[in-house]
This record gives structure tokens, C-alpha cells and sequence, in this order.
């Protein structure tokens, strides 16, 4: 009996050990789809001089797309959820069949393009005022300060706004090295919580309606009504602040 006992007691030791090595083992790694390849191929078809003139990088290129908002497929909004409307290859939904172009404003395409085919998606919302304002009619495409192939946020070309924006606005950059400035550049800010680039109603872009209901949207304490209130402050904060 205890011969048995022992057996069943080393059988039980044995296969603990076993699975604490399992446990141990490294766990391989889930493979990623890399749909890159099967892009390249067909764009080489259509393309083959722009395809070997980024061979080094198209690949890359490609597969960025595959990690961006635009290629969940489970979100029927976006490309890769539409893309049984383009035979599995949801490029076209942006590129157009064939390729039309690839986003190169004033060489495949005009700005005006490029802005509908994103509009067709992104229209409504803090875009609603986007025909007629100042970056449209500065004729700016939605491209020159998004890229859909990257991981930043919001798609930007540049990994901050204040980046983004002060590439244009360069008095504005000048302005956050002041000694005192709003913290945008300290990352507690961004240019788009004051301003919508898109369009709105005001000469600025504001997001309030002037700029004391934007600035009182973070200083609430001084809206009032005051009993006695400062005249010039009730015309515009900015007539004493920068």
C-alpha cells in the first residue's frame, strides 16, 4: 500500500513540475496581420513606376494604415468597415478605383478633392463650418495637416499641435516662449481647446461665440455679473490679457 501511495505521490510531483515548466516557456507571439504585401502588389499593377520609386518605405507605409481608426473593420464608418463596397480592398474608399490618386495635392489632386473625400465621412460636427473658412479658402487640404498612414494622435503629420500649428503660425510659437503663456507647450493645453481649425463662426476660430465666452470656459470665476464691473473686460479680456 505504501509502494502504491509513493507512486501516486511521485506521479502527482511529476506532473507539477510539468506544468510549472509550461507556465515558464515563453508564449508566442500572436502574428500580425501584415496585409501590406497584398496592397503593394496590386498598386505595383496599377502603378509600377511610383511603386518602385518608394520601394523602401511602401511597405511601411501601408501597414500603418492597418493600425490607424480607419482600418476597423468591426466600425461600419470607416474604411475597412465599407469594404465589401470595394471588393475587400477599402483603399479605394479614399484612393478611388484603380487609384485615382494618392493624396499628393497639386500634383493627382486638388485640395478641393482631397476635402470632399474626407468631408464624405467626416462632414457635421466641429467641420460644419469648414466651407468658407479661412484655411478653405486659404485652399489648405485636409492632407497638409493630417496623415491617415501614421499612429499620432487625431492623424496629425506632427506628434503636437502646437508643432503642427506654429508651422504656419509662427508668432504663436514665439508667443508660448514668453515668460508667461498659457501651458500649451508644457502639454496641459492644446491649440484646439480654445480654437477649432476647422471653421466656426467667429474671425479667430473660437470655440466660444467671442472671446470672453471661450476664455470664461476655463475661468469661470470671473464671468460675474460683478457689481462693479470693469467696462473694458466686459468688451474683450484681451484688451488687457495676451
Amino acid at each position: 500500500m505504501r509502494i502504491i501511495e509513493r507512486s501516486y505521490y511521485l506521479g502527482a510531483c511529476a506532473l507539477l513540475l510539468l506544468m510549472g515548466i509550461t507556465f515558464l516557456l515563453p508564449t508566442p507571439a500572436v502574428a500580425e496581420v501584415d496585409k501590406s504585401e497584398e496592397v503593394e502588389q496590386g498598386l505595383r499593377l496599377v502603378s509600377p513606376l511610383l511603386a518602385e520609386r518608394r520601394v523602401k518605405d511602401l511597405r511601411s507605409h501601408i501597414q500603418l494604415m492597418f493600425e490607424s481608426p480607419h482600418a476597423v473593420a468591426s466600425d461600419p464608418r470607416t474604411p475597412a468597415g465599407r469594404a465589401d463596397e470595394f471588393d475587400g480592398n477599402f483603399c479605394a474608399a479614399c484612393h478611388g478605383e484603380g487609384f485615382k490618386h494618392f493624396f499628393k495635392v497639386g500634383e493627382d489632386v486638388s485640395a478641393s478633392t482631397v476635402n470632399d473625400t474626407c468631408l464624405g465621412c467626416h462632414s457635421g460636427g466641429d467641420r460644419m463650418h469648414w466651407s468658407g473658412g479661412p484655411h478653405e479658402m486659404g485652399d489648405m487640404a485636409c492632407v497638409d495637416c493630417h496623415s491617415m498612414h501614421n499612429k499620432n494622435e487625431r492623424l496629425l503629420r506632427t506628434t503636437t499641435q502646437l508643432e503642427l500649428c506654429s508651422s504656419c503660425h509662427l508668432e504663436r510659437r514665439a508667443d508660448f516662449n514668453r515668460p508667461y503663456h498659457h501651458p500649451v507647450k508644457e502639454g496641459q493645453m492644446a491649440c484646439t481647446d480654445c480654437h477649432n481649425p476647422h471653421g466656426t463662426i467667429t474671425p479667430t476660430l473660437l470655440r466660444g461665440s467671442d472671446v470672453n465666452e471661450t476664455c470664461y470656459n476655463c475661468h469661470a470665476e470671473y464671468r460675474g455679473p460683478f457689481l462693479w464691473d470693469h467696462e473694458p473686460v466686459r468688451e474683450a479680456c484681451i484688451n488687457c490679457h495676451m
